[in-house]
């Protein structure tokens, strides 16, 4: 295989990486999301047992009255609960997401770079400079979210 077949076979494989990486990234958070949901929907369902078992057992008039206002009081803290919650787990996961692209990003860069360097044979294995700022301005666009900057061109020698 020629160098320039084994790069771009090298660089593919690195494309195909990076896509599979995101994708098993997105079914989990997916997945979190959706256990949280059925575990917050199950907490719901057992609060709504409890307030009709009560009403069941109710054996006088004025703890009848009094249960529909203390339901709604309690159920209110609950879901003010609940949405907080919800919020954080919503945070953690987010920042677990976002670290976990910029991990699945940096090491497509290094291996990016290094089929790269593989394609150059006349070069005797050295890369052309591509500096930082070089580096800065391709990923602009991604950069508020990956944080992303140039990989170390040693560390894919």
């Amino acid at each position: 295989m020629t160098d320039s077949t084994q790069s771009s076979l090298d660089m593919h494989k690195a494309n195909l990486q990076l896509a599979t990486r995101i994708v098993k990234l997105l079914e989990q958070q997916s997945q979190q999301s959706l256990e949280l949901a059925i575990r917050l929907m199950d907490e719901r369902i057992n609060a709504c047992d409890a307030t009709i078992e009560a009403l069941q057992k109710t054996g006088d008039w004025q703890t009848l009255a009094a249960l529909p206002s203390e339901a709604f009081w309690r159920q209110l803290h609950q879901l003010t609960g609940d949405s907080q919650a919800l919020s954080q787990a919503a945070l953690r996961l987010q920042t677990h997401v976002a670290a976990s692209l910029q991990e699945a990003i940096q090491e497509w860069q290094r291996q990016a770079l290094l089929a790269f360097k593989n394609s150059m044979p006349g070069a005797g294995g050295t890369i052309p400079a591509f500096s930082e700022s070089a580096w800065t301005e391709l990923l602009r666009p991604w950069n508020p979210w990956f944080g992303a900057t140039a990989p170390d061109a040693k560390e894919s020698k």
